[in-house]
């Protein structure tokens, strides 16, 4: 009996009458068929044979040879199967919760291109930034995450979904910079006037808390300020603060007592006062809460309670009549002379000067202060979080990089260790431990 080697050809000499033919003597010939028949995985041994109809005889060779033709080239059915197993279900969802996934951040991609206002646009433009803010990237970078680490609530009781906390974060400083109106800002971001207000209403609260309240309630001592005392005021190592008054501006209240009350007689306008104190490296060391702008400077002082933070030994500077009659006896107080006084000795002259250091270090610390423009004109809306506004534009204040003139008063300026954001952060933290 003889089968034929052609793969699935069930065909044998016994039960079906065809020719059957061995495959070629010629090397060349046989590699052919064995190529064209696919049956590299069987051995062909010298009986091996071909039947008829798989092969066509060819007129025009001179060897009268057999020309194997390749008919049915199609792929054949795998005897390997992948059985299926149980974790096919468990593929499926997870494809189901993976297209899903990128069906939110498409969207969300879409989102930030209609977007073109955000944090996202001033991350890495350090002076929009800081035109904007006030802050650098790293000083903006530590507010996030102390406002991360915080848990707070909102202030309407309901959260904010639509932004990110950077961008939340980036509104109040907007706020507090440039004193944009609600409509201003929700243009900007896209979202609500009524989102708008309960994110700064939250965060002037937030801020004021991590970076006040948690920084700079505690007034550290002259001790600990001695590291940072700059050249100009070496003479004066037992310096401790520079006291002085200021006044903001603020819209007409409604009632007529609180009209009567904010009216400056000074100043010719309705204001808020407070007393604070600057430490000699430039820094608010001390701010207190705002009061009506009718109530006198020596008042505000008695009623902040300033004198309590003094211990025996300080030395403070202010304005004649500000804190004379009201520091203990072993608390230092320079103030300037009046005029019309003897000729000054060299120990008063001496004097003389460093208060007219001091009094220029804190005029330049009001003036950075009133940067934030939302102090140029208080809100009637925010009138109730008016302290709270003052007490965190001081603290953001402390954030900023500034230099102290040296005593000589040539044009190269002394640069205080407040070097960059974190150093800034860095003395804050230390001199409240």
């Amino acid at each position: 009996m003889v089968l034929c080697f052609v793969p699935h050809c069930n065909h044998f000499s016994d039960k079906n009458k065809c020719k059957y033919f061995r495959f070629p003597s010629e090397e060349k010939s046989r590699k052919k068929w064995i190529k064209i028949l696919r049956r590299t995985d069987e051995n062909k041994g010298d009986e091996s044979v071909v039947r008829d109809l798989e092969l066509e005889e060819t007129s025009n060779s001179s060897s009268n040879s057999v020309v194997l033709e390749a008919e049915n080239d199609k792929n054949l059915k795998s005897n390997e199967k992948c059985p299926p197993g149980s974790n096919s279900v468990l593929f499926e969802a997870e494809n189901y919760f993976l297209h899903r996934e990128i069906e939110k951040l498409k969207a969300e991609i879409e989102q930030l291109k209609n977007r073109p206002f955000g944090f996202h646009s001033l991350k890495d433009n350090v002076s929009a930034l800081h035109y904007y803010t006030g802050s650098s990237p790293n000083a903006f970078k530590i507010i996030v995450n102390l406002c991360a680490a915080s848990n707070f609530k909102y202030y309407n009781k309901w959260k904010v979904q639509c932004l990110s906390l950077e961008d939340q974060i980036l509104i109040t400083l907007m706020k507090l910079r440039h004193s944009f109106t609600l409509k201003d800002l929700s243009f900007r971001f896209n979202c609500g006037t009524s989102t708008v207000s309960n994110i700064i209403l939250t965060f002037i609260i937030v801020l004021h808390r991590v970076l006040y309240l948690e920084l700079m309630n505690d007034v550290p001592s002259k001790d600990k300020k001695a590291e940072f005392v700059p050249n100009c005021f070496i003479s004066s190592k037992n310096s401790r603060m520079i006291v002085d008054c200021t006044e903001f501006q603020c819209e007409e209240p409604h009632k007529i007592d609180e009209q009567k009350a904010t009216h400056s007689n000074y100043k010719h306008m309705n204001s808020l006062k407070c007393c604070a104190g600057v430490a000699p490296s430039g820094v608010f060391t001390y701010c207190s809460n705002l009061y009506p702008g009718s109530v006198p400077d020596k008042e505000i002082v008695e009623r902040c309670r300033l004198v309590k933070i003094f211990k025996p030994g300080d030395l403070i500077f202010a304005d004649k009549g500000l804190l004379n009659d009201v520091v203990p006896k072993d608390v230092s107080v320079n103030s300037p002379s009046f005029f019309g006084t003897p000729q000054c000795n060299p120990d008063e002259t001496e004097a003389t000067n460093n208060i007219d250091k001091a009094h220029l270090l804190i005029g330049r610390a009001f003036h950075r202060l009133k940067c934030y423009k939302i102090l140029k004109l208080i809100p009637k809306s925010l009138y109730e979080h008016s302290s709270k506004i003052f007490q965190l534009c001081a603290a953001l204040t402390n954030f900023q990089n500034f230099s102290i003139e040296k005593a000589d008063n040539s044009s190269q300026p002394e640069n205080l260790h407040l070097s960059d954001s974190e150093n800034e952060l860095d003395e804050i933290v230390l001199a409240n431990k």
